[in-house]
């Protein structure tokens, strides 16, 4: 994002970084968050998403780098001083309030006339399907209840800036996709900004209009959802998004330019043109959905024998015999059964292309680029 308009950008990180006891849990973390934006952290257990919405947050001081909200530097400001709105996966709620109450309790705070108040926490509790429990205590609910009641709390407010770390870990799954769909619609709404800390990744491809993807305290690629999954910058990023998982194949390259070709221990000499990988050994990635299958042999097609079908309902997925390896095969329910032979093979235009040693990825369609 360089050259962004400062007026437009709410949240800048630069150069972040945080240790704790000589470990480097966030790297030199660069981000910007455009108003309005919704974007994800996304990324394991322990890769530094949560550490680094605790430095935002104020929360945790920073070893070194800056963080600035609005143009200013908010690295040594209060928490109460930073303007932001925080949920957090604790959903620590006033158990001993209603509902009605722990929803009106930042209003308050704020002064808000009481009829404001009251017609904003009834909006709010229609959005969120809290209507019947605005006279329950809050240490009479459920999971799922507190952390509506949380993400409700803080969103009456209308922060500026809206933190959330990991709000839906803790509600099953068809509340969870109702919700995303909601908190959605309310953040376009209310053009709120939203940095949103996940290891989700269908939460971080649903909702997000950018994604940060991390391991080891490092942003590996900020992208739109879309250039994520299909132009991944590496091979951790290939891997951890999509379900099935990309299919990792070794492979050979030799040739170059427009004589290079890619071989697998199946497949011989398919070209992909490339001139940003040298020849030798490297990985061929390729997504299940990009692999044709058949019942019949066809040009190119090798025989498969599928060891396991997976039912995803509208889609099965076949785990079928590659060489010494498996491949993973989506298809229409009813395709194949365990047993069966088919057949396979895969157009190198959805491929991707991993360089072995250092897990940097290229595709077919940057061969003129890197000219």
């Amino acid at each position: 994002m360089k050259g962004a308009d400062t007026g437009d950008v709410k949240l800048e990180l630069r150069s972040l970084r945080k240790v704790f006891d000589g470990v480097e849990a966030v790297k030199e973390s660069n981000l910007i968050l455009k108003r309005g934006e919704f974007l994800s952290l996304l990324g394991p257990s322990g890769c530094g998403k949560s550490t680094t919405l605790a430095m935002i947050a104020g929360f945790l001081e920073p070893t070194s780098g800056e963080i600035l909200i609005d143009g200013k530097p908010v690295t040594h400001v209060p928490v109460q001083k930073r303007r932001i709105g925080l949920v957090f996966q604790d959903y620590a709620i006033f158990t001993k309030m209603s509902v009605r109450k722990n929803l009106l309790f930042g209003l308050e705070a704020q002064k808000v006339p009481r009829a404001e108040r009251e017609k904003t926490v009834d909006e709010f509790a229609e959005k969120l399907d809290l209507k019947g429990l605005m006279k329950a205590r809050g240490g009479e609910l459920n999971m799922s209840e507190m952390q509506r009641v949380a993400l409700a709390r803080v969103l009456v407010t209308k922060p500026e800036l809206l933190l959330l770390d990991e709000p839906m870990s803790n509600l099953d799954a068809a509340l969870r996709a109702s919700l995303r769909g909601e908190l959605k619609r309310i953040q376009k709404d209310l053009g709120q900004t939203v940095l949103y800390v996940t290891h989700d990744q269908i939460e971080a491809m649903s909702m997000s209009d950018r994604i940060a993807v991390m391991n080891f305290g490092e942003n590996l690629q900020i992208a739109s959802p879309d250039d994520i999954y299909h132009r991944p910058k590496n091979r951790f990023v290939a891997e951890f998004i999509g379900d099935p998982p990309i299919n990792m194949i070794s492979c050979t390259v030799t040739g170059s330019g427009r004589s290079q070709r890619v071989s697998t221990e199946v497949h011989k000499d398919i070209p992909f043109e490339t001139k940003v990988v040298s020849p030798g050994d490297h990985v061929l990635g390729i997504r299940a959905h990009h692999i044709v299958a058949a019942h019949e042999a066809f040009h190119g097609s090798i025989a498969a024998v599928v060891k396991l079908v997976e039912n995803f309902g509208s889609e099965h997925v076949l785990h079928v015999t590659y060489g010494q390896d498996l491949l993973t095969v989506m298809v229409q329910p009813g395709f194949a059964r365990e047993g069966d032979e088919v057949h396979v093979s895969f157009d190198l235009k959805d491929a991707h292309l991993v360089d072995r040693n250092s897990g940097a990825i290229y595709h077919p369609d940057e061969r003129e680029a890197a000219a």
